[in-house]
């Protein structure tokens, strides 16, 4: 399943000439495969379209270590705009910029845009936060962002604030009964 995605994924990008995001769990390399020919182009990084952006990068510390992903271009100013990670990413404690590239490090996983040149529109920040077999997960939540709402559903599971959803005494969001969002700031 994964296979044949991936290859009308990569079937879209030649016939577009687009680049796209490819979902790190695809993008782990399988038996035989061997490792990634450039550094930061790799499992758990990927060039792609973003909302209200041109291009960002999936930058991704795996099992807490430090990793670089090189940013299109000449980045000039990188922003974290969308958080995949339970963990909160933090800029300056567990990533940040450094010569075109963005670094990673103690579990921050995120999709980072370069912001310097004014050629993007606007960029707001969101959470995705999923509830597995049901369970009650807590993600993340930057309180200097506000109060978080709903952005978008991504389960065919109902997602019902104070239900399936909602914040904790931190700010942080909590799901459960399977609910799977996109959160951004009201």
């Amino acid at each position: 399943m994964k296979k044949r995605l991936l290859s009308a994924l990569l079937m879209a990008a030649v016939a577009t000439g687009t680049l796209l995001a490819v979902p790190s769990a695809m993008a782990q390399p399988g038996p035989g495969m061997g490792p990634s020919p450039r550094p930061g182009m790799g499992p758990g990084s990927g060039l792609g379209p973003g909302p209200g952006y041109a291009r960002t990068v999936l930058c991704e510390s795996q099992d807490g270590r430090y990793h670089e992903c090189r940013m299109p271009g000449d980045a000039r100013r990188v922003q974290l705009v969308r958080q995949v990670s339970d963990t909160r990413c933090v800029e300056g404690r567990n990533w940040g910029q450094r010569g075109g590239r963005v670094w990673v490090d103690k579990g921050c996983r995120g999709e980072f845009a370069d912001v310097g040149r004014g050629r993007h529109a606007p960029i707001r920040y969101s959470v995705t936060c999923e509830s597995n077999d049901q369970r009650v997960n807590t993600c993340n939540w930057d309180s200097r962002q506000g109060t978080p709402r709903l952005a978008e559903q991504l389960s065919s599971t109902n997602c019902r604030k104070g239900e399936s959803w909602g914040t904790d005494r931190r700010g942080d969001i909590w799901v459960s009964r399977g609910c799977r969002a996109r959160f951004e700031p009201r």
